[in-house]
């Protein structure tokens, strides 16, 4: 992305291409993340609240929120809004 941005800023390259490159860059990197990342959180969340059931609910909601699809949603929805507002800055 930095590449990118330097040719977008010397004036090679449109912003349009920088946002293209960011939202391909956050497609390529969240499919793994929402995908692979609960089949190896699962198993382990549920050991958790097998050991400790008391606060297991907090914990796995915690979890959901910062690593879950709620969590990469917000992250995402922040990502795409500045990079809307690059787009409508330079447009």
């Amino acid at each position: 992305m930095l590449p990118v941005g330097f040719f977008v800023q010397t004036g090679l390259l449109s912003p349009a291409w920088a946002a293209a490159t960011g939202l391909a860059l956050m497609a390529a990197l969240n499919y793994p993340v929402l995908v692979k990342f609960p089949r190896l959180m699962n198993p382990l969340l549920a050991r958790d609240a097998a050991r400790d059931p008391s606060g297991a609910a907090r914990r796995a909601l915690a979890y959901r929120l910062m690593f879950g699809p709620s969590g990469f949603l917000i992250s995402n929805l922040g990502v795409l809004g500045a990079l809307l507002i690059l787009f409508l800055r330079h447009a």
